[in-house]
């Protein structure tokens, strides 16, 4: 988003570029939030919270596999809509507006590309938990975490290239996802060890 985000408001004033960018992350919050109520919701109908008292160690599982996957010590397929956010959103909404509605999209995880395999166990755990407010907080931490990089991109002082942030993230992709991978697997013994 920093490549789309960038060019919409290089031009403009630092003002504006700090609304779009923060624009782009209420949306992403706000729409992860609102999975996070539906997820909570469809645990809570089918009664997860009193029927499975494993869920715990079956997350923390799901968790292990997760990292197993972005380690790339084995590889499967992740399950997404292989699409971008439409370009045209700014031409209809506006350089604020345009950015919200990008959020929105990215917000929901599962519309674009999941760079990580721990969105799929962010998913499960907000069933699993079966508190619609518990779900909804967990995943706005997940839409803060998606869309705060367009924001802290924008503090710099002189204008972004978005070009070298591409770069910067595309050299650093593989420690990223062991990073990544570590704490899913932390995380995952910390549940497995609970239960």
């Amino acid at each position: 988003m920093i490549a789309q985000i960038t060019p919409l408001v290089q031009a403009a004033d630092r003002k504006t570029w700090l609304g779009a960018a923060a624009s782009h992350v209420a949306g992403s919050i706000l729409s992860a939030s609102a999975l996070g109520v539906v997820l909570g919701v469809i645990g809570l109908a089918i009664s997860l919270d009193r029927t499975w008292p494993m869920a715990g160690l079956l997350f923390g599982f799901v968790l292990l596999v997760c990292a197993v996957r972005d380690a790339e010590i084995t590889r499967w397929p992740r399950i997404y809509l292989r699409r971008q956010t439409p370009a045209w959103f700014p031409r209809v909404a506006g350089r604020i507006g345009g950015p919200f509605l990008w959020g929105l999209d990215l917000g929901q995880g599962w519309t674009t590309l999941i760079s990580f395999s721990g969105y799929y166990a962010l998913v499960l755990g907000a069933m699993l938990s079966a508190q619609p407010f518990q779900s909804a907080l967990l995943l706005a931490a997940y839409g803060l975490g998606r869309g705060l990089p367009v924001l802290v991109a924008g503090l710099h002082s002189k204008p972004i290239d978005t070009a070298s942030c591409s770069l910067l993230y595309f050299r650093h992709q593989a420690a990223i996802q062991q990073i990544n991978a570590a704490a899913l697997a932390l995380t995952a013994g910390c549940f497995m060890n609970i239960w």
